[in-house]
C-alpha cells in the first residue's frame, strides 16, 4: 500500500469525523455521500486503470429467496468473477463502522442478503448466482468498506474467505490521482446542485 493512499485514508476518516463538530454534521455528510457513493465505484470500474470491471448487479438465491447485490466484478488481470457488496455507514453509532478493523463489525449486518454474500466467498457454501437472469459461475466475494485498518485486513479475509476488501478511500484516491474526467464531473455536478439548493433556501422572500 502506497504512503499516499495511507494518508488519504486518514484524510477520508478525518473529513467526516472532526473533533468538536456536532454529530449532526457527520450524519448530514454521511447521507449526502451515500446518495452517490456507489456511482463513484462504478466510475472507478469503467476506468481501464482499475483492477476490476463492473458487469452489473448479480442476484443470488439464498435460503429460498432472491437477493440483488451491489456489483459483479471481473478481474482485468485474471478474468475471475466476484460478487460484491458495498457497506459505507459512515456516522452510524458514532462512527463505529467508519473504519473496518475487526471481523466482529460484520456481525452488525444481519440481513439474509449479507449472509448469502458471505456464503458466496466459499465454493462449498456458494449459493446459485444469476446475472441478467442467467446462471453465472463466480470465484468468490469482495467487500467494499469506507476505510480500512490495514494491519487487520488479512486477518479479516482469512476469517471470512473474502477474496478482496476494498476501501472507498482508495477508490477515491485512485480517481483523484488519475484526474478522471467522469469522476470530476460527478463531483462538480453535485457541488453545483447543492450550492443552488442552499442559495435558494437562503434567499429573501
Amino acid at each position: 500500500m502506497s504512503e499516499s493512499k495511507m494518508l488519504d485514508a486518514d484524510h477520508f476518516v478525518a473529513h467526516f469525523r472532526q473533533p468538536g463538530e456536532p454529530m449532526a454534521r457527520g450524519n448530514f455528510l454521511s447521507r449526502i455521500f451515500g446518495i452517490f457513493s456507489e456511482e463513484i465505484v462504478r466510475i472507478w470500474c469503467r476506468d481501464d486503470r482499475s483492477p476490476y470491471e463492473n458487469l452489473g448487479r448479480p442476484t443470488l438465491h439464498y435460503e429460498g429467496k432472491p437477493y440483488t447485490l451491489d456489483f459483479l466484478f471481473r478481474s482485468r488481470a485474471t478474468d475471475r468473477v466476484f460478487v460484491v457488496e458495498q457497506k459505507c455507514e459512515i456516522a452510524f453509532e458514532n462512527y463505529r463502522y467508519l473504519t473496518l478493523s475487526d471481523v466482529a463489525q460484520l456481525a452488525h449486518h444481519k440481513k439474509a442478503a449479507f449472509a448469502g454474500f458471505l456464503a458466496a466467498a466459499y465454493e462449498r457454501t456458494r449459493p446459485p448466482i444469476f446475472h441478467r437472469r442467467e446462471p453465472i459461475e463466480t470465484d468468490g466475494a469482495i467487500l467494499i468498506w469506507g476505510a480500512l485498518d490495514r494491519q487487520n485486513v488479512r486477518t479479516i479475509q482469512e476469517a471470512t474467505g473474502l477474496s478482496d476488501i476494498i476501501s472507498l478511500s482508495d477508490v477515491i484516491q485512485d480517481l483523484r490521482t488519475w484526474r478522471s474526467d467522469e469522476y470530476l464531473q460527478l463531483v462538480e455536478d453535485r457541488r453545483q446542485w447543492s450550492a443552488g439548493l442552499f442559495a435558494y433556501l437562503s434567499e429573501e422572500a
